[in-house]
């Protein structure tokens, strides 16, 4: 069962995703801080991080630690910002959403990085 690691500080959001990734046959692990994502990655190998980067404590040196930590690992950015497309590759994430976003759309990118066999290369920004 593919692990997923949802980093928002949204408890809602968290519940969630959480949910409907259980229910799409995922096993999810949430945290609500970059630091706690970290954390996690020590603890957890995810297939697919799904981070959201409007956290209070997201700096551009902690989300690129996330990236570095995580090289094995899909990113899949989340954000309520305009500008998400360009900060997510900036940031070498594998692809992106703005909020609002459709649950659907959500499970199916989630699935396609979990398939992914080359990490950042054939996964582009979800529109």
């Amino acid at each position: 069962m593919p692990t997923i690691l949802i980093v928002d500080d949204d408890r809602g959001i968290q519940t969630l995703l959480r949910d409907v990734l259980a229910d799409a046959g995922f096993q999810a692990v949430t945290v609500g801080t970059i630091n706690h994502a970290l954390d996690a990655l020590t603890e957890h190998q995810p297939e697919v991080i799904v981070l959201d980067l409007s956290l209070p404590d997201s700096d551009e040196s902690l989300l690129r630690r996330v990236v570095a930590s995580s090289s094995e690992s899909r990113l899949l950015v989340l954000s309520g910002s305009v500008q998400i497309h360009e900060r997510a590759r900036s940031l070498g994430a594998d692809a992106s959403l703005a909020k609002p976003f459709d649950l659907d759309a959500f499970v199916t990118l989630v699935t396609r990085l979990c398939e992914s066999q080359v990490r950042r290369e054939d996964v582009g920004p979800a529109a």
